[in-house]
This record gives structure tokens, C-alpha cells and sequence, in this order.
């Protein structure tokens, strides 16, 4: 059950939901060439601008990344712990990846839904502690 000041628990649940779009838009920020293009004679027919545009291609926001990095970081916190690969597996599940409920989640991984479940509240916690808003 929330408790009175967990308003930001849909943010929160957005952020993680968003989680693998900010690493794919991270990695295509990351990979665009950005070597120049040089022709031998004046006026060739290809030029190349990659370099410019990597440059201003944005990749994530401020806000985005700030977002990445506490995901990543409550990730990190929550593998060095108890289960904390089975844990890890039940958020790429429900909310990474979105493919399970937190009822299937637990069942793919032998916990009971109790179990799944505060694992998935924690883990929004921490989240949340790490962006600030606990």
C-alpha cells in the first residue's frame, strides 16, 4: 500500500518503464561516425557533415540522464544484495522490458507474489531515493 507522500511513485514507475529507450537513445548518440569525409578534388559530389551532425544530435536530456543514472545505480545497489540477480530479473520483467506482470514475474522466478511484490516496492524506493524525491 502507498504511503501518503508517495506521490511521485508513477514517476518513478515511468522512469523505469522508460529505462531501456534511454539506454538505446544513450547508444545511438554514442555510435553515430564522426569521422570527415575527404575528396580529392574540389566541389565532389558527397559532402559529409557527421561529425556536425553528432554534434548536434542531443542524445539524452539533462532530466533523461539524471534519470538513466539513478536507474542504473539502484541497479547496481540491488545485484550486490540478497537475490539480487533474481531481483534485477523481476524489474527487467515488469518494468524494463514490460513484458510480465508482477505475478508472472514471481512465478517465472519461484517467489511468491508477496515476495515479488516487495521486491518491486523496494526497488522503486531506492529509485526514487536516488532521484531525490524520498
Amino acid at each position: 500500500m502507498n504511503r501518503p507522500n508517495d506521490n511521485w511513485r508513477p514517476y518513478v514507475t515511468n522512469v523505469l518503464r522508460d529505462y531501456y529507450t534511454y539506454k538505446r537513445m544513450e547508444k545511438e548518440a554514442h555510435s553515430q561516425k564522426i569521422t570527415a569525409q575527404y575528396n580529392k578534388g574540389r566541389g565532389g559530389s558527397g559532402v559529409s557533415r557527421t561529425t556536425e551532425s553528432a554534434a548536434m544530435r542531443s542524445g539524452l536530456t539533462r532530466q533523461q540522464r539524471r534519470e538513466l543514472d539513478a536507474v542504473e545505480k539502484a541497479v547496481r545497489s540491488t545485484r550486490r544484495g540478497p537475490d539480487g540477480k533474481l531481483r534485477v530479473k523481476v524489474m527487467e520483467m515488469v518494468y524494463f522490458r514490460d513484458t510480465h506482470t508482477i505475478e508472472g514475474a514471481a512465478q517465472n522466478v519461484h517467489v511468491s507474489y508477496k515476495t515479488a511484490w516487495r521486491w518491486t516496492d523496494n526497488f522503486i524506493r531506492l529509485t526514487g531515493k536516488y532521484l531525490g524525491l524520498e
